[in-house]
């Protein structure tokens, strides 16, 4: 297996005019590796999220989220209280028919479960989609009325949390995967 980080998102379509937003930045890696145990105290956190896709000017397309990067934690003992690993998606940005679209949202750590937004439709144009939480798969962006290439940008993919033993005292997005 390898280390490496998420994605990051695609530029929306070309359109009539303007320029594309910037997509969204992939998760990074965190590799933890310890001789005898790894402790994750209360309340800590340790996020390797993608980031939301820029806003777009005059008729592009959204661009997409970033997907969540990857945790890996490795010690004879791991434990945990209150703690936190997450590594979800960012929100697709949205289209825009004319003028500025709507950027989307980052992670917020803070919120494991719930989704990064996708940036809202202005004015009629197609919204992006929301990056991945919690099993929820990303959702692709709002299609473009008239087959313009203004449609929004799909959210980011899941990362990957993966420790050598079961731990419990954490929640986490996406799911531990036990086994290195």
């Amino acid at each position: 297996d390898r280390l490496g980080g998420g994605c990051r998102g695609e530029v929306g379509a070309r359109g009539g005019g303007g320029a594309p937003g910037a997509p969204g930045g992939g998760g990074g890696a965190l590799y933890a590796v310890a001789g005898a145990s790894i402790v994750l105290g209360d309340n800590t956190t340790l996020a390797a999220n993608g980031a939301g896709g820029e806003h777009a000017q005059n008729r592009w397309g959204g661009s997409g989220g970033g997907a969540g990067g990857m945790i890996v934690l490795y010690a004879p003992s791991i434990t945990a209280s209150n703690a936190t690993l997450v590594a979800n998606g960012g929100g697709g940005a949205s289209g825009t028919d004319s003028g500025t679209g709507a950027a989307g949202a980052d992670p917020d750590p803070s919120t494991p479960t719930m989704a990064a937004a996708g940036g809202p439709g202005i004015n009629g144009s197609p919204s992006g989609g929301a990056g991945f939480v919690a099993g929820t798969p990303a959702v692709a962006g709002g299609a473009s009325p008239g087959g313009v290439a203004s449609g929004g940008g799909g959210g980011g993919g899941a990362g990957y949390i993966v420790t050598n033993i079961p731990i419990t005292g954490v929640t986490t997005s996406p799911t531990i995967t036990v086994g290195l």
